[in-house]
């Protein structure tokens, strides 16, 4: 049996509108196998999994719920920061 190494590259764009585009190169190709969706359907999809059948969520998923938020906003505060040390670049400009 041969073995054969398949160079694979991947990357995730978060858009302005919370679109995220997300795919792969494959090899030599220029061409990606690209996917779509957004921030909100991912967090959507996310809570549903942690639902249980009757349609509350687990408690045993609480904690999961809490940390999703906190890194949730990190992020934003991040964007936050971000902001503020452009724009207070510019200013100094």
């Amino acid at each position: 049996m041969s073995k054969k190494n398949i160079k694979v590259d991947g990357y995730a764009w978060i858009g302005e509108n919370g679109a995220i585009d997300y795919g792969f190169f494959f090899g030599e190709s220029d061409e990606p196998v690209q996917f779509q969706t957004t921030l909100k359907q991912i967090v959507r999809d996310t809570l549903e999994a942690y639902r249980v059948p009757a349609g509350g969520i687990a408690n045993y998923h609480l904690e999961d719920m809490q940390l999703l938020s906190r890194s949730l906003q990190a992020a934003k505060n991040l964007i936050d920061q971000e902001i503020k040390r452009i724009e207070g670049a510019e200013s100094n400009d």
